[in-house]
């Protein structure tokens, strides 16, 4: 059993860490309401969780605190209910991210198609979670020993139901987290396998003399997707130029910036990718060890692993923030200019200060300041700049269409 003294260090490191996820929580969702260009798709899901990261602190802050007041006490039952549904929601989120930018490549989908399941995604991460929780809230034995109790840190699942909190908390969520990762790695292959079609294509047409160009061809794999993604889909063609996954950079083929385009789209969506598995590994690896000491020890009180596990779990707040804001430092760069300015008293700010938006800079028509024709139906020229326009554009769709952009 742990003493007292350990059970007041183990409540004071919840209390800092869930103070950090607070302020990370509350920071995530002021930058996304101040600036407008904070507001991509994958930041709008972020944004989401962030009110499940602050909502569990409600939780984390009463630490120890639940359990004494009573294992039946209201607080005690809300505190355990929370903590079981939150911290599940968090990663329910972070698969979403994850399947939506599967869609994305596999099924093109677009921003709009993305907001359209807006609703139906909010209910599936949190309302899930939600009513497994209060189905656990009215399960009890025939002696009238609530499921909820003294789990040591706070109030959750008691310690007579050490299987129960494998099968319906921690085996879900490692699941959740391995078809995550799968879809990450399966998408970072599939931009990796079209960066090197492109790069292929461009060096196969690059060697050949100008009188034999307009005899060559790109494989079939480029000539399919060339010919597949002219239009992202039928819904997609009627939406004109709100689809963003259309109107993003098509730069010709004589443009040595596309391939370097497609490059740093590949390197960023990795970049995010690893943060989201670091954060998961961050959290669930010391938490799920705890959990496994005290079913294979049952009685036993490992102090180290507990402290962990209190500081860890509260965190989720402040590491969404942390790679919010690796997604949208840009963005944020200029929200505090704008506060600097607003701070200081002046009307105006100095526009050719402001980082470039580099999609928008790369939505120029190359083809007309080169003398191109870019709806000429024939000519190698316009094969090459169809095809590579294409390529370019599928690599980095999942991208674009979550609101990303390389960075130079």
């Amino acid at each position: 059993m742990a003493s007292v003294h350990q059970l007041g260090v183990i409540k004071k490191i919840m209390l800092t860490s869930s103070t950090l996820s607070l302020v990370g929580g509350l920071a995530l969702i002021a930058a996304y309401l101040l600036e407008p260009r904070c507001r991509k798709p994958i930041n709008r899901l972020a944004y989401y969780s962030a009110f499940g990261n602050v909502i569990v602190l409600i939780a984390t802050f009463g630490s120890i605190e639940g359990y004494r007041l009573g294992i039946t006490n209201g607080y005690c039952q809300l505190q355990a209910l929370l903590i079981q549904s939150m911290l599940m929601a968090d990663v329910i989120w972070i698969f979403i991210m994850a399947f939506t930018v599967a869609l994305i490549m596999s099924r093109r989908w677009s921003t709009e198609d993305l907001q359209d399941c807006e609703t139906k995604l909010i209910a599936v991460a949190y309302g899930v979670p939600t009513i497994l929780a209060l189905i656990l809230l009215g399960v009890q034995t025939s002696a009238g020993v609530h499921v909820y109790g003294n789990a040591t840190l706070y109030c959750w699942i008691g310690s007579t139901w050490q299987e129960l909190r494998l099968y319906a908390f921690y085996l879900p969520i490692w699941i959740l987290i391995f078809i995550t990762m799968l879809l990450f790695i399966s998408v970072g292959l599939r931009i990796r396998e079209v960066k090197m079609e492109n790069r292929n294509f461009r060096s196969h047409n690059s060697g050949q003399p100008k009188t034999d160009r307009s005899d060559s061809k790109p494989s079939k794999a480029v000539s399919d997707l060339a010919i597949s993604h002219q239009l992202d889909s039928p819904r997609d063609a009627t939406r004109g130029s709100s689809n963003q996954l259309a109107n993003y950079s098509r730069p010709p083929a004589s443009n040595p910036n596309a391939l370097a385009t497609v490059e740093e789209a590949q390197k960023q969506y990795v970049t995010i990718a690893f943060m989201y598995f670091i954060g998961l590994m961050l959290v669930w690896i010391p938490a799920s060890a705890n959990r496994v000491w005290s079913l294979i020890y049952p009685g036993e009180f490992n102090y180290g692993l507990q402290c962990v596990a209190a500081f860890v779990l509260p965190i989720q707040g402040l590491v969404n923030f942390i790679i919010f804001v690796y997604v949208t430092r840009n963005e944020l760069q200029v929200l505090a200019r704008r506060l600097s300015v607003m701070i200081r008293g002046k009307s105006s700010t100095n526009r050719h200060m402001l980082p470039v938006d580099l999609p928008s800079a790369l939505c120029v028509d190359h083809t007309r300041e080169q003398g191109l024709n870019p709806k000429s139906p024939s000519g190698s020229t316009s094969l090459k700049v169809k095809a590579t326009a294409s390529l370019s554009k599928l690599a980095t769709a999942p991208l674009k269409a979550l609101g990303l952009q390389a960075s130079t």
